[in-house]
């Protein structure tokens, strides 16, 4: 077995929100339901919930961690908004996954023994869209 660090959480003021959900195989993280402490305070958490669960995962256990923020009359920030896919296993050495302005801003987003399998935010997904419609096959 080996222990897994993630954030889940929300966070809302007048200018953006940011949203950060985890799913380990399929199901999601309740933070209820996990061992893990709270980075924010009690007085906080009606504008900034931030929990760190600590997941109990086997060798081979994919966990899927969804930010999506978005900015107060402009819409979603595409850089900010993006799908990672990870793959535990206990060979790894730990690593550790930053993004800046995502969740609580001092602890990481993730930590553990995984791999990064995949990574697309919006801004990736726009490219791949503007690439499939200009692909020469198409014309």
């Amino acid at each position: 077995m080996s222990l897994i660090a993630v954030q889940v959480g929300f966070s809302r003021t007048l200018k953006e929100g940011q949203l950060v959900t985890v799913t380990l195989n399929e199901k999601d993280v309740d933070r209820e339901k996990q061992s893990g402490m709270y980075l924010t305070g009690m007085s906080q958490r009606h504008t900034n919930c931030w929990y760190l669960a600590d997941l109990e995962c086997k060798t081979g256990d994919v966990i899927v961690i969804d930010v999506k923020t978005g900015v107060r009359q402009k819409g979603v920030d595409e850089k900010r908004t993006f799908r990672k896919t990870l793959r535990v296993d206990e060979t790894f050495p730990v690593n550790e996954i930053i993004v800046q302005g995502v969740g609580f801003y001092t602890a990481p987003l993730a930590k553990g023994r995984f791999e990064e399998l995949a990574s697309v935010s919006k801004q990736d997904e726009r490219r791949q869209q503007a690439e499939s419609q200009l692909d020469d096959a198409r014309f």
